[in-house]
Formats: structure tokens, C-alpha cells, sequence
């Protein structure tokens, strides 16, 4: 009986599996949204999978659940479980502003509010931020601190681009990034 894999085969075989392997690979995946910017997802030595946005900051996935108490220079929270969560992965906890700037990908033009479509958009790249009942997921620290002294910083919570402050040893997600 003749054998099927013969070297010819196992060329073949190599090569379309390697083919396979470079078409799926998660640095090749790019998403538009509805509104026409592309993100595109990298595998970062550091931060695993993350999606890259149109302006090129990288975004980390959901790193968990933990609290951002820590010291408070010049209005930013430094030294605390989140921002030392981010620092561990060569990334920075953003700024309100840095989340304002994420989510302007989603608006509508000269607004701050989002179709279904933009909604949709934004959670099939950050799934994370989508409200699920009776859980506080969707509450994301930031590195802004409230006065100098801390004892409170400040969350996104999914698609509110203004946030609120909270008492920050809650335990809120972290997501990082990397200008």
C-alpha cells in the first residue's frame, strides 16, 4: 500500500499550514467601524492581545478587577494595584481624557452619543464595557485623582465619556495603554 505522505505531500501540507497560520494570525486582524476608523489587533510582546486605535495608542484587553489607591502627584494617581498592573506590562493607566479620546471613535460627528451600530462597534473590540445586570465591569479607573490629598479617583463606566469619582480602594477593571 502507497503511502499519502510522500515529502512532495508534506511540502504542501507544511506550506498551506503555514499559509493558514499567517491568515489568522491576531496581528492581521484589522476592524472597521461604522463610522470608518480601523483598529487593528497586535500581539504585543507585553500586552498580549490589544487593539491598536486610528490615532496608534495601544489598548490592553480587560487586565481584572482592582482598586487605585495610591500616592497623588500633580493630580494623577501613582503607586497604586492599577497603575502598577499597567506598569508590569509596559503600559500607563489613562487619563479621562485618553478614554474620551477612545470613545470619540464611536460618536456620532459633534456629538456624545451612539447609534446601536456604534454600540455594537465598540463592544465586539472592548466587550468589557458593555453593562451586564447588577455588575460594576463596566466601571474603568482612570489615573485622575480628585484633589491632592486622593482618597478618591476617577471611572469611565462604559459609554459615559465624563465619568464620576469614586472612593478608590473599589474594586473597578483596568485596562491599559501605551501611547
Amino acid at each position: 500500500m502507497k503511502s499519502f505522505l510522500t515529502k512532495q505531500n508534506l511540502n504542501v501540507l507544511i506550506l498551506v499550514a503555514g499559509l493558514l497560520a499567517a491568515s489568522s494570525s491576531p496581528a492581521d486582524l484589522t476592524f472597521q467601524t461604522s463610522r470608518g476608523f480601523v483598529f487593528s489587533q497586535i500581539n504585543d510582546a507585553t500586552f498580549g492581545l490589544s487593539w491598536k486605535a486610528p490615532d496608534g495608542t495601544l489598548w490592553s484587553s480587560y487586565l481584572g478587577k482592582m482598586a487605585n489607591n495610591g500616592t497623588v502627584v500633580n493630580g494623577v494617581v501613582t503607586d497604586s494595584p492599577a497603575t502598577n498592573a499597567c506598569a508590569r506590562i509596559g503600559g500607563s493607566l489613562p487619563s479621562l481624557a485618553q478614554y474620551q479620546n477612545l470613545l470619540s471613535h464611536y460618536f456620532e460627528s459633534g456629538t456624545q452619543s451612539m447609534t446601536d451600530q456604534d454600540r455594537a462597534d465598540l463592544y465586539r473590540l472592548f466587550p468589557d464595557m458593555q453593562a451586564q445586570p447588577g455588575d460594576t465591569v463596566t466601571m474603568h479607573w482612570t489615573s485622575d485623582a480628585l484633589g491632592p490629598g486622593g482618597l478618591e479617583a476617577r471611572y469611565v463606566e462604559g459609554l459615559d465619556p465624563y465619568g464620576d469619582f469614586a472612593d478608590w480602594s473599589q474594586l473597578y477593571s483596568v485596562r491599559c495603554l501605551r501611547p
